[in-house]
Parts: structure tokens; C-alpha cells; sequence
């Protein structure tokens, strides 16, 4: 299968399908309401969305903030339909080598099979489970609920690294002032 990799605007017709994908994707509690992002993909130069297509078919995707001397990959899905087939692989490593950066993202405690494996795909992929740093998801919204999780990173050396981009995510993505 070829796949194509293009940043997905807003005002594109792709754009509903990503919607669509994070929903069935995620719990509510994992990820924003869809106005907010569709105003955060709009208006927020550090966010991106990543598609992988086939022809102009959506089959996974990856939205990302910008740091500075960092990448938070906040999302990260695939079809279900097309899972197993490699394309959630060929994404990352397509993301991660354009990055040229270091890259953290939050993962859900290793407490079932689904979970383990998630972690177990990012290992292969040369990302690195923090498990000596806490963290907690802060909520999307005041109807949403904190979340324990794992960071895994590739690329940052120390925990204190970690612990200082997990701050600044949580006041930019996140907006939490007292962060």
C-alpha cells in the first residue's frame, strides 16, 4: 500500500473524517470536544495534524504541538479497519524523522492487554516509558476528568527533561496556569 503523508487543513473534506476517527478512537475523557478542535486546529500555529493517505483516503493520523525544543504528539489513530497493516508505523517513523526533534507523548497506564500493547508499539519505535515520572493527564474541560498516565519520549535524556516539557505541554496544550 503507498501512502501519502500531508498536514490536513481545517476547511479540507478529510478533516470530519479525522473528527470521526478520534472519536471512535478515544474516550471522551482522552480527547477535546470538536469545537474546540476545530478552533484549536484553526488558530493555534503550533498545532498540526498529520494524515497518511491512501489516494484521498484518510487511513490514520497524528496531531502534534510545536515547542521549542521539543514535539508532543497529543493523538495518534489509524482505521480501524486498516490496523495491522503497518500504516500507524510508517506514520510515526514519518513524523518522527521530519520532527528532527525530540518527541513525548502521555500513554495510558500499563493496567490491561490493549494498554500493554500500545506501550509495546512505541517501544519498538525507539520511545522510552517513563515510569519514575508521575503524571496526570490534566482534563479537557471542567466536564472532563484527570487522567493518570505515562509519558514515553524519544529522544529526551533525563527525567528532569521529561518532567520540564511535561510542565510546559500542560500550560500550553493543556492550559494549566499554576504549571
Amino acid at each position: 500500500m503507498l501512502l501519502n503523508y500531508n498536514i490536513i487543513s481545517p476547511n479540507s473534506l478529510q478533516f470530519k473524517k479525522v473528527e470521526q476517527l478520534l472519536v471512535d478512537s478515544f474516550p471522551v475523557d482522552e480527547r477535546r470536544d470538536m469545537l474546540d478542535f476545530e478552533r484549536i486546529a484553526r488558530e493555534n500555529p503550533r498545532f498540526s495534524l498529520l494524515g497518511a493517505f491512501e489516494g484521498n483516503n484518510v487511513k490514520g493520523f497524528i496531531t502534534t504541538w510545536d515547542f521549542d525544543s521539543f514535539c508532543y504528539v497529543e493523538h495518534f489513530a489509524v482505521d480501524s479497519s486498516m490496523r495491522n497493516q503497518g500504516i500507524g508505523s510508517r506514520l510515526l517513523d514519518h513524523f518522527v524523522a521530519q520532527a528532527a526533534k525530540p518527541v513525548i507523548l502521555e500513554v495510558e497506564l500499563p493496567a490491561d492487554l490493549p494498554a500493554c500493547r500500545r506501550i509495546a508499539f512505541y517501544k519498538r519505535h525507539r520511545f522510552v516509558l517513563w515510569e519514575d515520572v508521575d503524571y496526570v493527564q490534566p482534563p479537557y474541560s471542567p466536564s472532563r476528568q484527570a487522567l493518570p498516565m505515562r509519558l514515553m519520549t524519544r529522544g529526551f535524556d533525563t527525567a528532569a527533561a521529561v518532567e520540564q516539557a511535561a510542565r510546559e505541554l500542560k500550560r500550553v496544550v493543556y492550559g494549566c496556569i499554576d504549571e
